[in-house]
């Protein structure tokens, strides 16, 4: 199968990799430097590499194979938990202690339960294979998003780019937290124990990190509080809550002694994290998809003291 696409004025100047990786989202960044080499994808009918910056009226023509058409169906995994389906958008409940996407390292992931879902005992004719489009870590539970179309997968993916897609979570945290708070803080990686660590100060190379935190109620010395993304970045809600003095119980990697001895007392085997609420700006409408907290997080709620039910997922 062969795409052609036509550069406009918004991607002049984008690298081409960067540009492919925005029209195919399901391509690994590894195959498109493959298919660059083997001039499956060219530039003005020539081969080009990836580091080549595109102008307005360029023509990127990409060839697909076989190996993109086809569609592997596991049948050993498990089951997803569907939140909302349309034409075009569908949007899933991943459990904490399930990898988002196949990572070698463990036999299930939402990934593998979204195409079980989509296309088993299905025709299975298309080049098209839909994966999410937005991650959460392992021990975090909540809403994940994928396309079922290749031009909304196009659409989904710039929205979320483009921080257009607003994603919120609630979180129990250590320490009474009150008010409204919105939080700057400027990130960077410690490779060896795969941990961001963070500073209030911008420096080379850092990555700016923004949030918005909320208390929904606090009983003695927790708080549940909600948690609104502006910037997307790897552990960013772990990482600031506990900069600012408010690790997540449950969080081992982000939190001090006194926390993880919170931890470890009420024996809570995950970050008490959630993502509840998702929403979705479209050309007609805006979708907004709630789904309440996990059983094992509302136990460790309710044995709390906290009032919060599931119900009340919509209106805080």
């Amino acid at each position: 199968m062969r795409k052609e696409i036509t550069v406009t004025k918004e991607y002049e100047g984008t690298r081409t990799d960067r540009f492919v990786s925005k029209y195919f989202p399901d391509l690994p960044k590894g195959k498109i430097q493959k298919m660059l080499r083997k001039g499956d994808i060219r530039l003005n009918g020539k081969k080009t590499t990836g580091e080549v910056r595109l102008s307005e009226g360029d023509v990127v023509r990409v060839f697909t194979f076989d190996e993109e058409k086809k569609i592997t169906v596991r049948e050993d995994v498990g089951d997803i938990n569907v939140i909302y389906e349309d034409e075009s958008l569908i949007c899933v409940m991943k459990p904490a202690g399930l990898v988002t996407h196949p990572d070698g390292n463990h036999n299930d992931s939402l990934s593998e339960r979204l195409i079980k879902y989509l296309y088993l005992g299905k025709q299975q004719d298309g080049v098209f294979v839909s994966s999410p489009l937005n991650r959460l870590d392992y021990n975090t539970s909540g809403i994940v998003l994928a396309a079922k179309t290749p031009s909304y997968a196009r659409v989904l993916a710039d929205l979320i780019a483009k921080n257009k897609v607003v994603k919120e979570y609630l979180a129990l945290v250590d320490g009474e937290f009150t008010g409204k708070r919105r939080v700057v803080s400027y990130a960077t990686k410690n490779e060896s124990e795969n941990k961001m660590i963070l500073s209030d100060e911008q420096e080379e190379n850092s990555l700016e990190m923004v949030s918005v935190f909320e208390a929904v109620e606090t009983v003695g010395e927790y708080t549940l509080l909600k948690c609104r993304l502006i910037t997307g970045k790897t552990h960013q809600l772990r990482a600031q809550l506990e900069h600012i003095g408010h690790p997540i119980i449950g969080d081992i990697k982000y939190a001090n002694t006194a926390s993880k001895t919170k931890t470890r007392q009420m024996s809570v085997k995950r970050q008490m994290l959630h993502c509840y609420k998702v929403t979705i700006p479209t050309d007609f409408d805006t979708v907004k998809v709630y789904s309440a907290p996990s059983e094992d997080m509302l136990k460790v709620i309710k044995k709390l003291g906290f009032r919060f039910e599931k119900e009340d997922i919509q209106e805080i």
